[in-house]
């Protein structure tokens, strides 16, 4: 498998910009790329799905990172459930998201 850090950081790399394009005009090359960034988050979510037995409890910078993204998921995107493909790994970032390294970053509201 790709390596974790570098996996989890292209979903924050396909899911960041996205954020610019709310408001836009949807023609007909925006809606392809959007549709092209949110098949790489699914992509990289069923490959973390796959492995989400191996994770563990935020001790690499990899796993970090998946945390992150997956909590900027659920705040930016929350009308793009990404759980119910991935139960695993949602069981995971349930556990590791009351931790304290994410715990506290979590926006409240």
């Amino acid at each position: 498998m790709v390596s974790l850090s570098l996996l989890a950081d292209g979903i924050l790399d396909a899911s960041q910009p996205r954020r610019r394009e709310i408001g836009l005009p949807r023609d007909e090359g925006r809606v392809s790329w959007i549709a092209l960034q949110r098949g790489k988050v699914k992509m990289a979510i069923a490959a973390f799905e796959a492995e989400a037995d191996s994770l563990g409890e935020l001790t690499t910078i990899g796993e970090i990172t998946l945390g992150c993204a997956l909590g900027y998921l659920d705040f930016r995107f929350p009308h793009e459930p990404w759980r119910d493909a991935a139960p695993k790994l949602a069981a995971w970032y349930t556990r590791v998201s009351a931790l304290a390294p994410l715990a506290q970053t979590t926006p409240v509201g």
